[in-house]
């Protein structure tokens, strides 16, 4: 039996979930149905996005009632000097 290493080594990196307040910088229309948002906001100066099946979860105010609806988005691109 041959054994051949491993080329690439995927590791795994998991960050405490934070709750963190932002403020919505820009929104660009790019199709009739997706929209681009940049957020920005102090609290992101420990926010990490290290690859790109990242995801963040957005809490937003249901529109039918009390309470939260959450969504998952993908960080297109994050400046950490910047924070958004």
């Amino acid at each position: 039996m041959l054994f051949r290493p491993a080329r690439h080594a995927i590791e795994r990196v998991r960050y405490e979930p934070k709750r963190r307040l932002l403020t919505v910088a820009t929104r660009a229309q790019l199709t009739p149905s997706m929209l681009r948002f940049t957020f920005t906001s102090p609290d992101l100066a420990d926010f990490r996005s290290r690859a790109p099946d990242d995801h963040v979860k957005l809490f937003l105010p249901d529109p039918h009632g009390p309470g939260e609806v959450m969504r998952d988005y993908t960080p297109r691109a994050f400046d950490e000097a910047a924070r958004f």
